[in-house]
């Protein structure tokens, strides 16, 4: 206890100039973890270039032009532009399935070539690759450049993201886009929010479908989303002394904090966080952790605080990392309130989705003994903090949700819910099924955790991932072949004949 209080006098910002060398070395141990984009409380990877990769997908961006701004109301004629991509570079128009890639919670540049086994799925099936950006993210904007007024955010809900969906396929359908024809059957995938909109739209327009890919499918909408962190607790348990760093670290952070002061300043100022609230800059703490495993680094994260003699090393190299890696913006209630329009902006727009809808707000875990984040993040904060956007009294009724869609009651076909063994979100999605018709493939295997499936496949990817997407394809292909013979459609490819980088 001596040397701590010795090392509060000292002051943050001398110690960390005085283990700046030790800080180089860091960031060299760093140079692997992908750079990430915060969207709120749901993470986007921008997935860095890996020349590994072996696969790419030509994409070309388009518009459907007459999408509507409202479906529930037959008298609003309003209509917007919404964009989607187009990869046909295997498309047979006579056989070929068409899969929906179903972008989310960010601006969408289309398949991401670090994301793209839907690509996979085409190239094996002959199929066409459409990726349809989701109403107010990036350019797809129902109101144009007007701001986000919450009277306008009023037309961003899930149910009128499924709409979107339907009356997209109807109008590539009936006016023969891409050559697309009524013949040819139709899959939708997703990821995390996306993945559950995958589900979803399964769920409620069987027609319109033969099937879903439901990646990392948060279908049950949880307000007091707990487990994360507890799930986030045990991931890092994979890693030798990784838990206890984490742990050592926030026990300081959180001290500091409570002393106030110069050096409570200090510490937020060192992070580029001098303009949050304490319970602000903690939640932004939590995420460095959460978004390194949630994207698959769980051994780099850990191995940066692992070659750390000391818990200001640790720090120092936390500070490194978040000033390339993590944003600091839409952490505030006053940034949230701002309703400016900008395409590279996604937090409000998010923020409004879990505080009307879905909840999953990330606290700190029921065990006090096994937090990865300050124990100060509870339920209350996020109560707070969407009145204090939104308007006093806007909260979700996750019940809502999940008497609609069914949470994790899944009575519908043809969906396969797959999630990786060390990602927190997880515990909002499927992951077990006495329904022959629901396909839960569970990816256990070390860093593979959020949306690992939909991965652009490796040689050196891990067994299981590689076993994973194998039944994918697998799966799929029966749906095809089922589907065309329904129609009597000639199947003209060999079934089950996969990709070399599936042998395991």
């Amino acid at each position: 206890m001596g040397e701590e209080l010795v090392i509060l006098k000292m002051g943050i910002k001398r110690q960390v100039r005085n283990l700046f060398a030790v800080l180089i070395v860091s960031l060299l141990l760093q140079a692997s973890v992908a750079v990430i984009e915060r969207s709120d409380f749901i993470y986007q990877d921008k997935f860095n270039t890996d020349s590994k990769v072996t696969f790419k997908l030509k994409q070309v961006q388009k518009w459907f032009e007459s999408q509507r701004l409202d479906h529930f109301d037959v008298t609003n004629n309003t209509t917007w532009r919404q964009r989607y991509w187009v990869a046909d570079d295997y498309f047979d128009p006579s056989t070929g399935p068409i899969f929906l890639y179903i972008c989310g919670e960010g601006a969408c540049s289309g398949m991401p070539n670090m994301r793209s086994f839907p690509g996979v799925l085409a190239q094996q099936y002959k199929g066409l690759v459409l990726v349809l950006e989701h109403r107010f993210y990036g350019e797809s904007q129902p109101f144009g450049t007007q701001d986000w007024s919450v009277e306008r955010l009023r037309y961003l809900s899930v149910d009128q993201a499924l709409e979107d969906l339907a009356y997209f396929i109807k109008w590539v359908k009936q006016t023969g886009q891409e050559s697309v024809g009524i013949h040819n059957p139709w899959i939708t995938v997703g990821g995390s929010y996306p993945g559950a909109v995958s589900a979803w739209f399964r769920y409620k327009y069987p027609h319109l479908t033969i099937g879903a890919l439901a990646s990392s499918a948060v279908i049950n909408a949880i307000d007091d989303f707990w487990r994360y962190d507890d799930q986030l607790y045990t991931s890092v348990l994979n890693s030798k002394g990784c838990a206890a760093d984490i742990v050592a670290v926030n026990k300081y952070i959180d001290d500091i904090l409570q002393q106030g002061g110069q050096n409570a300043t200090d510490l937020k100022a060192s992070f580029k966080c001098d303009f949050m609230s304490d319970l602000e800059f903690v939640g932004y703490i939590g995420d460095i952790y959460a978004i390194l495993v949630q994207y698959g680094h769980r051994s780099d994260l850990c191995s940066m605080l692992s070659t750390q003699k000391d818990v200001m090393g640790k720090i120092g190299a936390l500070q490194q990392w978040s000033a390339q890696s993590l944003s600091t913006d839409g952490y505030t209630a006053e940034s949230l309130r701002n309703t400016t329009y900008d395409p590279t902006k996604a937090s409000r727009q998010w923020t409004w989705q879990i505080c009307t809808e879905f909840g999953w707000f990330i606290t700190a875990s029921e065990y006090p003994d096994r937090r990865t984040r300050s124990g100060s993040i509870t339920i209350d904060y996020y109560r707070q903090l969407c009145s204090d956007v939104f308007g006093v009294g806007t909260y979700p009724t996750v019940s809502e949700i999940n008497l609609r869609f069914g949470g994790l009651q899944e009575r519908s076909t043809n969906i396969i819910f797959t999630n990786g063994g060390e990602d927190g979100w997880k515990w909002a999605s499927l992951l077990e099924s006495e329904n022959r018709n629901i396909y839960v493939i569970p990816i256990n295997c070390a860093n593979c955790a959020h949306c690992v499936d939909l991965r652009t496949p490796k040689p050196t990817d891990p067994k299981q991932l590689k076993l994973a997407q194998k039944r994918i394809l697998a799966i799929m292909g029966n749906w095809i072949r089922d589907a065309k013979l329904n129609k009597s459609i000639a199947v003209s490819y060999t079934h089950l004949t996969l990709p070399t980088i599936y042998s395991v």
